[in-house]
C-alpha cells in the first residue's frame, strides 16, 4: 500500500477541495483556530507519521507551523 502522498494532500488544500468533519470543526473551535490556520499550517508541514492502514480512511501526523 502507497503512502500519504504530501504533494497531492497540498494541492487539495490549495483548491480548498477540503471536507471538514464535525469533530475536526470542534477541535478547532476549541484550540482557538481557524480553517485558515490550519490550511497555513498543513501546507507548511512535513508528514511525520504516516497512518496509510488506518480506517475507514488513511491519516497522518503532521508537524506544521503558521507563518513561514
Amino acid at each position: 500500500m502507497s503512502g500519504l502522498d504530501i504533494t497531492k494532500i497540498q494541492a487539495l488544500i490549495r483548491q480548498r477541495r477540503v471536507i471538514w468533519k464535525r469533530h475536526a470543526l470542534e477541535r478547532i473551535m476549541e484550540r482557538g483556530l481557524t480553517r485558515s490556520i490550519v490550511f497555513e499550517a498543513l501546507l507548511n508541514s512535513e508528514l511525520i507519521e504516516d497512518y496509510s492502514a488506518d480506517r475507514p480512511f488513511p491519516s497522518g501526523l503532521f508537524l506544521g507551523s503558521q507563518g513561514k
